[in-house]
């Protein structure tokens, strides 16, 4: 193997930028369920239910579980249903892409100084060619999910409370 040019990343220094940018997508993510999941708390009443909710071990039938209880908690609120309605498949809009951070097969091309999708393993089917691109991308969009689901949250504890709502979804 060739040693890469003196300007570019070392092995080392490739992998451990390359994991951070994964290990950034995979936090996002988990803070975006656990606000799907405290707002199945918020909305559900029977502490049975709430244990067998955090059960679950699949994101999409936690978020499923999470639209169904919202029927029923946002009857009074239809605007904010239909908030959690468009935060919700925005999030499964961006499940693709977070799968194929997780789920890809990473190799390291010493001699180019980057890293790629192995090439002996199929990629994932979302993953794109400049996926540092689409991963910086789903950060954002995962950010503002996250946002979305708190704003969410904050408005419906004001109108339970009485309150106007404090925040504006997003339109």
């Amino acid at each position: 193997m060739n040693n890469p040019p003196p300007n570019d990343k070392s092995g080392e220094e490739l992998v451990a930028s390359h994991a951070e940018l994964i290990g950034r997508v995979t936090v996002v993510w988990n803070d975006v369920h656990r606000q799907v999941g405290q707002l199945f708390e918020d909305f559900c009443a029977s502490a049975e239910a709430r244990d067998q909710y955090w059960d679950i071990q699949n994101d999409s039938r936690q978020r499923r579980r999470l639209l169904s209880e919202g029927t029923f908690a946002l009857q009074e609120y239809p605007d904010l249903y239909e908030r959690l309605e468009k935060t919700l498949a925005a999030i499964d809009d961006l499940a693709q892409d977070r799968n194929a951070t997780i789920h890809t097969y990473w190799a390291i091309d010493l001699p180019a100084g980057k890293i790629l999708a192995h090439r002996q393993v199929p990629s994932h089917k979302s993953l794109r060619r400049d996926f540092e691109e689409q991963f910086n991308e789903l950060l954002k969009k995962l950010s503002d999910q996250w946002r979305s689901l708190w704003n969410l949250r904050i408005d419906y504890s004001d109108r339970k409370a009485g309150l106007p709502a404090a925040t504006k979804g997003p339109t």
